[in-house]
């Protein structure tokens, strides 16, 4: 067997390889289609071999170029091969990509790599939290100009009526400030039209998908949440187990133990997805108020002493366990709410059929 390791630049990729009889091999491939034909051509000279890469932006098509050619192939989480390797004291291309070699030699297991349609689900997903972000950060800096200078805000002020309030109100600011908040008031209507075009994708995307629909029955999950977990999900027969899922998403407690001294749990990994776990647990505080489950679980947590953002964290973890078990069942959520998920599902269609007629 044949090892290679690969590291990805946008230009070049640097290839370090170790042949069955100990001979260090070395490559520098253009990031071309010629290219990218010459690696494919080189792992197939020295059949059988196994590739290692870190995951990184272009590795996806480096993987699927490669895959059908060589016996084994990983792409390889930074973070594991920092604990496998430790910390260099030096980094270059060839370093980097000699460590990869190694540890396709010591056959180190990888991350999961999705299909083409669950990367553009994620990309979609993705593209869609950013926004709604900045569109928030944009909000906040608005309510802060006018609450520094005293100026009352619009009853509602991020509506058409509210937002033209906001602007009539602009002369009552000094002129520099005055700029700054017209100019983010441009934003965030910009980034409502984004935001409203990546919904009605994401309806399209998520309309007719059971899993989707199974998921809506959960109080708090609507089809923007259930699209955002199922894309950071992927398939859900890779766990075996709830926990399982929610140390994927870095909701599972941290714990210290040494031979017989008493374990000792502390506060969540967040190691794993963290756009899984952000939107369990923003899904929590809308299920914690009409799910008597995770009601429940809640107020027991916080008449334990917890603090109500620990105890939120929790109910998104059991929101989570909850979301395994419906997938893996194939059943709607016990106690769901009929109307409310009717009614999700109905708004799910509106927004699928409006894109459609445009």
């Amino acid at each position: 067997m044949n090892y290679f390791g690969i590291d990805v630049h946008s230009t070049y990729h640097k290839v370090v390889g170790l042949t069955a009889d100990g001979e260090p091999l070395e490559f520098d491939i253009p990031n071309t289609r010629e290219g990218r034909e010459e690696l494919q051509e080189l792992m197939l000279q020295h059949k059988p071999c196994a590739v290692a890469m870190e995951a990184c932006s272009g590795a996806y098509k480096i993987y699927d170029l490669l895959q059908p050619v060589v016996q084994r192939i990983r792409l390889l989480h930074p973070a594991d091969l920092k604990e496998m390797f430790g910390k260099k004291s030096r980094k270059n291309d060839r370093i980097d990509a000699a460590m990869c070699c190694r540890a396709a030699k010591y056959e180190m297991e990888g991350i999961w790599v999705p299909d083409e349609e669950t990367r553009q689900r994620r990309a979609l997903s993705a593209r869609r939290v950013s926004i709604t972000q900045k569109r928030t950060a944009s909000k906040n800096s608005v309510k802060s100009a006018f609450r520094e200078y005293h100026i009352e805000l619009a009853e509602n002020p991020w509506s058409d009526k509210g937002m033209k309030v906001l602007r009539e109100r602009l002369k009552d600011l000094p002129a520099t400030v005055a700029l700054c908040v017209e100019l983010e008031l441009n934003h965030i209507e910009m980034y409502n039209r984004s935001i409203e075009q990546l919904d009605h994708r994401m309806a399209e995307l998520a309309w007719g998908n059971e899993q989707i629909e199974l998921l809506m029955s959960v109080p708090g999950i609507s089809y923007y949440s259930a699209f955002v977990i199922m894309a950071e999900v992927g398939d859900i027969r890779r766990f075996d187990s709830a926990k399982q899922l929610t140390a994927y998403a870095g909701l599972c407690p941290s714990f210290n133990q040494s031979g017989k001294k008493q374990t000792r749990h502390g506060p969540i990994t967040r190691k794993g997805r963290s756009r899984l776990r952000w939107i369990a647990v923003e899904c929590a505080h809308v299920g914690a108020r009409y799910a008597p489950k995770l009601q429940r679980l809640k107020w027991r947590l916080k008449k334990r002493g917890k603090h109500g953002n620990v105890a939120t964290v929790a109910v998104g973890r059991k929101l989570l366990e909850l979301c395994y078990h419906i997938l893996k069942s194939g059943e709607p959520y016990s106690e769901s709410i009929p109307e409310k998920h009717e009614a999700k599902l109905r708004k799910l269609e509106g927004k699928a059929k409006v894109r459609e007629a445009a």
